[in-house]
């Protein structure tokens, strides 16, 4: 039999009926390979700067990751980005308490992940010293705006890509039709807590990846994670 030629995401989103595309993905190995539990903070600040978001489990790397929406065109969609890693084994399933904190339950149990214990209940909580991070990354018009947890010191170039991935029913799928990002401009807010990045070839369907410099904060605290992923659908 004849092989069809592969359509990507962007494409399908414009050719196929019905289809309803996720509102992030979340780019494999990157950060993660097989997502699991999913819970929402509202724990009115107990948990630190990320009030409303989700937190999602992550079975291979034993660790949860944190995703923003916002609604664009009716729809949501957002970012993810890294949270914490290094856990036990396997995160399962997420639940909150009412003093803010995250509870993790795992299991190694039926497939391989890292850490070594076959199972494991953990807590995570918020110190209440704030970690410099992006608390939530938002489409622009002209491209994107970062909000910091922290004011930030000016410093370094931000750099990134994006691309999209194969429409398919199979497991798996490479990064397609990846391009540079064309940052023409950034500014940063005189209270160092907004970044503002003007970018030329914003695409609808595709995945834009952005590295950060190695921040740091006013009082020094250096930047947690450098990765972010928003997951552009529609354009504002």
């Amino acid at each position: 039999p004849k092989q069809l030629d592969v359509i990507t995401v962007a494409d399908a989103m414009k050719s196929v009926p019905g289809y309803c595309p996720p509102a992030v993905w979340l780019p494999y190995v990157k950060m993660g390979q097989s997502g699991t539990g999913i819970v929402c903070d509202r724990s009115g600040g107990k948990f630190g700067p990320f009030e409303k978001q989700l937190f999602m489990g992550e079975f291979v790397l034993s660790g949860v990751n944190r995703v923003f929406l916002e609604k664009v065109g009716g729809e949501y969609q957002g970012a993810c980005f890294p949270f914490v890693d290094g856990l036990q084994c396997a995160a399962l399933a997420l639940a909150t308490l009412p003093d803010g904190s995250l509870v993790v339950g795992e299991s190694n149990r039926g497939w391989n992940s890292k850490g070594n214990r076959p199972f494991g209940l953990q807590k995570i909580v918020w110190t209440k010293k704030t970690p410099l991070d992006v608390q939530k990354l938002e489409l622009t018009e002209t491209g994107f705006r970062f909000t910091f947890t922290l004011p930030v010191e000016k410093g370094g170039e931000l750099t990134g890509q994006s691309y999209t991935y194969p429409f398919q029913s199979k497991y798996g799928g490479e990064e397609l039709d990846a391009k540079p990002l064309q940052i023409t401009a950034t500014k940063l807010s005189d209270d160092g807590l907004v970044l503002e990045v003007t970018i030329a070839n914003l695409r609808e369907g595709y995945v834009h990846e952005f590295e950060l410099p190695q921040l740091k904060a006013k009082d020094g605290t250096p930047l947690w994670h450098r990765m972010a992923y928003y997951t552009l659908n529609r354009r504002k």
